[in-house]
């Protein structure tokens, strides 16, 4: 994995805890394809170029008084894949529910941008989906 790719995504995960849609936007290409874990039935599937980014982040925002991603560790898979282990926190907006749990995004890079994500929504079957062992 190059350096650049990790610093890549240390910044985009750091705008997205900033809200920052806008300098989240910037390491994604237009044509990205984000392909949701499931694991929240009121989202779409599949979500597609920024447009579709866009949509998934302000329904995603709207559910939450506050929301964090920590990524725990960066695995190189090759071939421009890079699989991000997470720790995702949240309050729920209105409710207060704390959430805590570990997910994980396997990014494809083409020329310096993601252009496909794929979460999964635990560490044990995105390091399955990549080949991996814990």
């Amino acid at each position: 994995m190059s350096q650049e790719n990790v610093e890549r995504l240390r910044a985009g995960y750091a705008a997205w805890n900033r809200a920052d849609l806008t300098g989240f936007l910037e390491f994604a290409s237009t044509n990205v394809i984000f392909y949701t874990s499931g694991i929240f039935p009121s989202h779409d599937s599949v979500y597609r170029g920024h447009d579709g980014i866009r949509k998934f982040w302000e329904t995603f925002h709207d559910a939450w008084e506050r929301l964090d991603i920590t990524v725990s560790r960066f695995e190189d898979l090759g071939n421009d894949q890079v699989l991000a282990l997470i720790n995702f926190e949240a309050v729920g907006r209105g409710s207060g529910v704390e959430v805590r749990r570990k997910f994980a995004h396997l990014l494809t890079f083409d020329e310096g941008l993601v252009i496909e994500v794929r979460a999964y929504a635990d560490w044990d079957a995105a390091l399955e989906a990549a080949g991996l062992q814990e």
